[in-house]
């Protein structure tokens, strides 16, 4: 005869808590040893931009520390949503990570319908550089101030021009910050990528530009054109001469475009961890530094939840922006 022993509910809740503790037991290791095999950085636009630049700077530090191979891998296309949605969809082991500029994030999704949440859908693991722009006049306008820009246009509304990257870039959503605060009408010309606005600025078939300071750093320079201010908290590396918008009139125009990394949403916190401190490690090296200040990136560390909250006031800015402009993608 078999006996069958009853499982009373306080011996099955006992039972319960011993499967967890020996399944947390089991995951330990695993978070310990991380990374136990190659990890994928996707940056969510073309070679050669800020994100590509700054993690294949870094990447090779992180894989010395590790002793597993970082390796980056570009998924561009549709303002960085394809690559960005990639992350956002993959698994939350610590295998895949994100790193990108604030547009993906911030911009796109005030402009057109993403795939994604960019607060549901992602972890903050830090921002690491902070860029900004700079507003640039044609020499021959004899546009040398802030107060000239302003006293120009309002004299002859619409016939002052400024270039940008394209629709919803950040060059133009400086150049409509710009009409907002100062009650002007600059007039938009995108161009299809930040490398063609400097030319039309230059020969003067555009008035005005707004590049990332060393995209003009030559040109203002030998005096072809004109640097007005900068659209950051504090003047460039690369243009120390040059004030921030903010103090010269414009007041709280601030424009800036991070870089940083995300991991996807319910990766555990122990591997949040291990890459924030990898980041870190590899930014505070010193030929790393040396470098970055070479292709005029300035360091901005902050961590995840001070990263959540540049997301938060950034989504706010822009949206704003993009429906005082009513700027619709194209």
């Amino acid at each position: 005869m078999i006996f069958k022993r009853r499982i009373r509910p306080v011996d099955a809740a006992r039972w319960m808590v011993a499967l967890c503790a020996c399944a947390w037991m089991a995951g330990a290791p695993a978070q310990e040893g991380f990374p136990a095999k190659p990890l994928r950085v996707i940056v969510p636009w073309p070679p050669g931009g800020p994100p590509d630049t700054v993690i294949r700077l870094i990447a090779p530090k992180m894989t010395e520390a590790w002793g597993r191979a970082v390796i980056v891998e570009n998924r561009a296309g549709a303002t960085g949503t394809i690559g960005s949605d990639l992350v956002a969809k993959a698994a939350p082991d610590g295998y895949t990570m994100l790193f990108t500029s604030n547009q993906p994030l911030t911009i796109a999704p005030s402009l057109f319908k993403v795939p994604y949440d960019s607060k549901r859908d992602f972890i903050p693991v830090a921002i690491l550089t902070d860029e900004m722009l700079v507003l640039v006049a044609n020499a021959s306008l004899g546009i040398n101030t802030v107060a000239d820009l302003l006293a120009a246009a309002r004299a002859k509304p619409g016939t002052l021009t400024y270039a940008t990257a394209g629709v919803g870039s950040f060059g133009h959503l400086a150049g409509e910050f710009i009409n907002m605060v100062a009650g002007i009408n600059l007039v938009h010309v995108p161009y299809q990528g930040t490398a063609q606005t400097v030319t039309p600025v230059l020969t003067g078939e555009i008035s005005l530009g707004i590049p990332p300071p060393q995209q003009v750093v030559a040109h203002i320079r030998s005096g072809k054109v004109k640097a007005l201010g900068v659209t950051g908290l504090k003047p460039s590396s690369i243009l120390t001469e040059v004030q921030p918008l903010s103090t010269l009139g414009l007041e709280g125009l601030v424009i800036t475009t991070w870089v940083g990394s995300l991991l996807p949403a319910r990766t555990p916190p122990a591997l949040v961890q291990a890459w924030r401190e990898a980041l870190r490690s590899a930014m505070q090296d010193e030929g790393v530094k040396q470098k970055l200040r070479g292709v005029g990136a300035n360091q901005e560390w902050q961590d995840g939840e001070r990263m959540a909250e540049v997301i938060d006031a950034d989504m706010a800015k822009y949206r704003r922006i993009i429906s005082a402009a009513k700027i619709v993608a194209q």
